[in-house]
């Protein structure tokens, strides 16, 4: 069921490297909040590896090509920190990323990991 869902915005490119099995040196930005786009085009332009959640739409209704990533996902306004922890708490349980670190202005930093799992990088 989640083949079927559509990447987010940007999220060819990510899709891309997930087929390849390409284990990226770099964290993948997924960008959420009131500016999100904005926040993703303008750091598209200084070659980060970022997509992002359209304001106001749920995680749930994308797929994300993370697995076995560095993921960080950016509160760019407006965003609940429950909100932020659920969906970094869904996309580890659904899509493995190596691990994920919420930012956020308005709310304090968050790093979750895989069950189990050590950060040592």
């Amino acid at each position: 069921m989640l083949e079927k869902l559509p990447l987010p915005p940007f999220g060819k490119i990510l899709q891309a490297y997930q087929e390849e099995s390409v284990k990226l040196a770099v964290p993948i930005y997924i960008y959420v909040g009131k500016n999100s786009k904005e926040e993703c085009i303008a750091q598209k332009k200084y070659g980060t590896l970022c997509c992002f959640l359209p304001f106001g739409e749920s995680h749930l209704n994308y797929r994300w090509p993370v697995f076995n990533q560095k993921l960080v996902i950016e509160d760019t306004g407006n965003i609940p920190a429950r909100e932020l922890k659920r969906m970094a708490a869904d996309i580890l349980q659904k899509y493995q990323p190596r691990v994920i670190f919420l930012y956020s202005i308005s709310h304090k930093s968050h790093l979750f990991l895989p069950e189990g799992a050590l950060y040592n990088e």
